[in-house]
C-alpha cells in the first residue's frame, strides 16, 4: 500500500553495509546512493503493478457478480470495503460481521497515515542524504523515546491491519477460488501478491455454500429413501422390519420435514445446540472461525 519507502531505503543501505566487505574482496565498490535508489524504484514499480492487478481484478469481479459501484475498486482503502461486499456477511469467532472490509479499510487508512508520518520524520532525511552523497549514512533520530513509541504504535496498528486483511482475504478466495483458498491466501499475503490472485479469479462467480449444502442434504435423504422404502418411505421398521415402503403407525406423519430437527423454537420446542438455536443453512454469513 505504498508505505515505508524511506524505511526500506534505510534497510537496504544497512543490508549493503553488511555485504560491503564481500563486495570489496570481489573488487566491487558500492555506490549506496544509486543502489538504494534503484531498489526503492523497483519496490514502487512492483507495488504499482500488484495494486493495478488488485483494482482491475476486483472491478471485473464486482461486475461479474452484480455488485454495484464497482468503481470503488480503484479508490485506495475503499477497495477493501468493496472486497467485503463481495464476501458478504460472515461470523468471526461467533460474532456476526456484515462487512469486514469496512473494518479492514479503516485499519489500512490508519496504518498508512502512521507508517508514512513515522517514515518521513525519522527516515527520509537519512535516505535523501545517502542518495545525494552515495555513501552510507548512519540513521539519525532513532535513539529517542518518541521514535521507540512511534515504532511500537506503528507495529500494533500494522498487526491489527494484517490480521484483519487475512480474515478478509481467506473467505474471499474461499468463495471465488474454492480449489486453493489457503494457498492463495498464504502466498498472496506473505509475498505481497494478493492483487495478482484477485486478478486471476476476476471471471469467477461466487460459490453458494448454503445452496450447495442444502442440495447435498436433499440428495442424501432422497437416496436414503430410495434404498429404504421404495422412494417414498425414508424410514424402516427397525432391524428385520418392513422395507417395502409400508409405514407403521409411528411413521405415519404426513409431509415429513427432513429439516425438522433444525426448525426454530416457533416450529419445534427447544431446538438448540449449546444453548443456542442451530440452523445448518443459516444465511447470516460464513463461519470463518
Amino acid at each position: 500500500m505504498f508505505t515505508n519507502y524511506f524505511a526500506l531505503g534505510n534497510y537496504y543501505a544497512s543490508y549493503l553495509k553488511v555485504l560491503e566487505d564481500g563486495f570489496l574482496q570481489l573488487g566491487i565498490i558500492i555506490n549506496y546512493g544509486s543502489s538504494v535508489l534503484m531498489m526503492m524504484i523497483f519496490d514502487f514499480v512492483f507495488d504499482l503493478v500488484v495494486n493495478l492487478f488488485f483494482c482491475f481484478g476486483l472491478y471485473l469481479l464486482s461486475k461479474k457478480n452484480g455488485i454495484d459501484r464497482p468503481w470503488l475498486s480503484f479508490i485506495p482503502f475503499a477497495r477493501f470495503y468493496q472486497m467485503g461486499r463481495l464476501v458478504g456477511k460472515m461470523r468471526v469467532f461467533g460474532k456476526k460481521v456484515n462487512n469486514l472490509g469496512l473494518i479492514v479499510a479503516i485499519a489500512a487508512a490508519v496504518n498508512f497515515v502512521l507508517q508514512n508520518v513515522n517514515d518521513i520524520i525519522f527516515n527520509s532525511g537519512t535516505v535523501v542524504e545517502i542518495i545525494a552523497s552515495g555513501n552510507f549514512v548512519v540513521p539519525k533520530n532513532t535513539d529517542s523515546v518518541v521514535y521507540d513509541l512511534m515504532e511500537i504504535l506503528c507495529d500494533i496498528v500494522y498487526v491489527v491491519y494484517t490480521i484483519g486483511f487475512v480474515f478478509l482475504v481467506f473467505p474471499f478466495f474461499k468463495y471465488y477460488e474454492r480449489r486453493h483458498p489457503i494457498l492463495y491466501t498464504l502466498v498472496g499475503v506473505f509475498f505481497g501478491i494478493t492483487g495478482i490472485f484477485v486478478f486471476v479469479v476476476r471471471n469467477h462467480e461466487k460459490y453458494d455454500y448454503i445452496s450447495a449444502e442444502r442440495a447435498r442434504y436433499d440428495a442424501f435423504y432422497s437416496n436414503y429413501g430410495d434404498r429404504f422404502g421404495g422412494g417414498q418411505n425414508r424410514y424402516y421398521d427397525g432391524y428385520g422390519g418392513n422395507f417395502n415402503g409400508a409405514q407403521k403407525d409411528k411413521n405415519e406423519k404426513k409431509d415429513e420435514e427432513v429439516f425438522e430437527e433444525y426448525a426454530s423454537n416457533d416450529d419445534k420446542g427447544a431446538n438448540n445446540v449449546g444453548g443456542k438455536n442451530f440452523d445448518p443453512f443459516d444465511d447470516s454469513g460464513d463461519d470463518l472461525f
